[in-house]
């Protein structure tokens, strides 16, 4: 059964299973819904009382709203159900959410991966791939080992420190010399990360040659559940080959671990020029997946699907 529930009741019965997820914590979903305009919904979805899934949607009239690439949704499944038990649970959980809307979107988190029922449900299904980093160990190919090597001998010293205006300028760099982003999108995202830090959600993990910023990785930290994201990463001189990065990730790696967390997501491995070099820090590949269902584009699939099982069933007869 779909439940709606306050934030205070829907908290209650989530820390009755689990913890909370960095994107289901208060001053996560407040800064984005104030931030987009958005009002949050908390859904709960039972099975004879037992908690299957949860989500928080973010929501604009009738439409579900996924406002920023930073993060997944918080879309929550049991972990434990049986492949039967997850597609009828979730065909049924999606299909009272649309009776509610007519435009959904749901960044789905890794381990998600079986997209049937999205599929019966009429939802367009785009398959993306990040890396997951297990902290357990710190081992890499041989060529990141090296540049490793190579960079420590140039004197580089590495500090996980408080986001400032220098390290956070650099990263937003990155977006105005490739103009991916407008200066509106740009600043949006400076108050993510600003919010993120006020929160003690984000980490700044830099580094310097004679106290000089060279590098810098900002970090998203779900403390709860030992797991961080990077989400912005970049350096002061791209004609520089001496492969700084290398450095700083072996960095964070070996601070959050020694801080408790099990895993970092490197959020993205889709881009051919970016994924060799993730990869070589002994990394998983994992698929993650964006959801999307209009009513409109919905009812046309329903059609053709339905027309295609008359066709079917007509040739059938005749043969």
């Amino acid at each position: 059964m779909l439940k709606i529930l306050q934030r205070e009741d829907w908290v209650a019965e989530i820390e009755k299973v689990r913890p909370l997820k960095m994107n289901e914590e208060l001053s996560v979903v407040s800064f984005l819904c104030q931030e987009y305009a958005l009002v949050p919904a908390y859904f709960l979805y039972h099975i004879k009382n037992n908690l299957v899934i949860s989500y928080v949607a973010l929501t604009k009239r009738k439409k579900i709203i996924h406002p920023s690439h930073f993060f997944y949704s918080s879309f929550w499944i049991k972990e434990t159900l049986s492949e039967n038990q997850y597609c009828e649970y979730l065909d049924g959980f999606l299909n009272a959410l649309l009776k509610l809307y007519q435009r959904v979107e749901i960044k789905l988190p890794v381990g998600i991966d079986d997209m049937r029922p999205f599929l019966w449900q009429h939802f367009s299904v785009n398959n993306y791939y990040t890396y997951l980093k297990k902290l357990d160990s710190l081992d890499y190919h041989t060529v990141t080992e090296k540049n490793i090597r190579k960079a420590r001998e140039i004197g580089y010293e590495c500090r996980w420190e408080p986001l400032t205006k220098t390290s956070l300028e650099l990263n937003l760099q990155i977006f105005k010399d490739f103009k991916v982003y407008s200066s509106t999108s740009i600043r949006k995202i400076e108050r993510l990360m600003l919010a993120m830090q006020r929160n003690r959600y984000l980490a700044s993990f830099n580094c310097y040659n004679n106290d000089e910023l060279v590098a810098s990785n900002l970090i998203f930290l779900d403390k709860n559940n030992k797991i961080a994201y990077t989400v912005l990463l970049n350096k002061t001189s791209r004609s520089n080959k001496d492969d700084v990065h290398s450095l700083l990730h072996d960095f964070f790696f070996t601070k959050l671990n020694e801080d408790g967390y099990e895993c970092v997501d490197l959020l993205g491995g889709d881009m051919r020029g970016i994924a060799p070099f993730k990869s070589r820090f002994n990394t998983v590949l994992k698929p993650h997946f964006v959801v999307k269902f209009e009513r409109k584009n919905a009812a046309v699939k329903k059609g053709i699907a339905t027309l295609k099982y008359v066709v079917k069933k007509f040739l059938a007869k005749i043969n």
